[in-house]
């Protein structure tokens, strides 16, 4: 269909629109607006509401797009404590924290670790 052909349908006689106004699913069922349309449209096309034809703009179905490429380097120093120590009761469960995660560490950056409890060597 040509788009020059298009008539704009005012939002008060525009059937889509009632859900905008808070129609609600039970009042749309029963609505012969929902169903046919406005009463106008039944009309023959000459009696139809003339509306102001909107300016319409043809779009090219080909898109030519720029692209520009941008490097953004930043950096920063972040001084944040590895463990706060006052979330644990006593220095051991601090100092066991620390070692389970230095080993997780450790294999993170796929090193040799060691399986098993930890120990003192």
């Amino acid at each position: 269909m040509d788009p020059t052909a298009w008539r704009h349908c005012s939002g008060k006689h525009n059937t889509a629109d009632l859900l905008t106004r808070g129609f609600a699913s039970k009042d749309l069922i029963v609505s012969d607006k929902w169903w046919h349309g406005p009463e106008w449209l039944k009309d023959p096309e000459d009696l139809w509401p003339k509306e102001k034809k909107s300016e319409y703009k043809s779009v090219n179905s080909e898109v030519r797009c720029e692209y520009k490429s941008c490097i953004i380097v930043s950096s920063a120093i972040i001084q944040e404590k590895f463990l706060d120590s006052n979330k644990f009761s006593c220095l051991f469960k601090m100092f066991r924290m620390t070692s389970w995660v230095l080993r997780f560490i450790n294999v993170l950056k796929k090193k040799n670790y060691e399986k098993g409890p930890l120990t003192s060597h």
